[in-house]
């Protein structure tokens, strides 16, 4: 009697282990990553559940949402999350927060919650970088800014193999006022391929790969157009 019984909570439990969301997350973008003030926030998040996701459509009784509010506020958005389409064995979903919701210098809060109507369990996702699972008490955090306000490293390459004799090669641009001879690409790999990372500069900066020697004018650099 004891070995039935046993064996009948073994069943019992392996079934609601399979009836439950396995998993879900790869919600991108990532958390604590900057958004640009005036464009909308698409947000991707995947469900997985064994033997109902893998293969084509929807899975049966799956659904997922997304809730959003300003750091400021106490009350959550909350907005359905279209089926988008598969990703392996995985449902992806998507919608995005609209670009009127939020303002430079704000800070979204937000979380995935997927559903299985099938058992009415729920299951919170983690982003790409592992971070979560995130819920109302633990939202993951968007922090939007003006793209001009943001420094970034940009790295400058410049193919000089079709160049007869190299002379120095260097970056003009918008931040050092133009100044050739100034910013340096280097070779370290003898590939021909020079190089520099430029740091600290804003998205709206402008430049031009500058070679020494050759001729230069405001509508004729060489090898192309090098603004970034």
């Amino acid at each position: 009697m004891k070995k039935i019984t046993f064996f009948l909570i073994f069943i019992l439990v392996i079934s609601f282990l399979n009836a439950l969301i396995g998993w879900s997350g790869n919600i991108w973008p990532n958390s604590e990553t900057f958004q640009i003030d005036g464009q909308d926030i698409t947000i991707y998040y995947q469900i997985w559940k064994d033997g109902i996701t893998p293969g084509e459509g929807q899975g049966v009784d799956i659904s997922a949402k997304l809730y959003y509010k300003l750091s400021t506020q106490t009350e959550y958005v909350e907005v359905d999350m279209p089926y988008l389409g598969e990703v392996g064995n995985n449902d992806e979903y998507s919608t995005s927060i609209p670009n009127s919701f939020f303002s430079e210098n704000d800070i979204v809060n937000f979380y995935c919650e997927g559903y299985d109507a099938s058992d009415e369990t729920y299951s919170y996702g983690t982003d790409q970088n592992g971070a979560g699972p995130f819920d109302a008490e633990n939202p993951g955090i968007y922090y939007i800014g003006s793209p001009t306000e943001q420094d970034v490293t940009v790295t400058f390459q410049v193919n000089m193999s079709l160049v007869d004799e190299i002379f120095d090669v260097s970056v003009a641009g918008t931040f050092n006022e133009w100044t050739s001879g100034q910013d340096l690409l280097t070779d370290p790999d003898t590939d021909e391929i020079y190089c520099v990372n430029s740091c600290d500069r804003t998205t709206d900066d402008e430049g031009i790969a500058w070679i020494s020697g050759l001729e230069h004018d405001a509508n004729n650099y060489p090898f192309g157009d090098y603004y970034y």
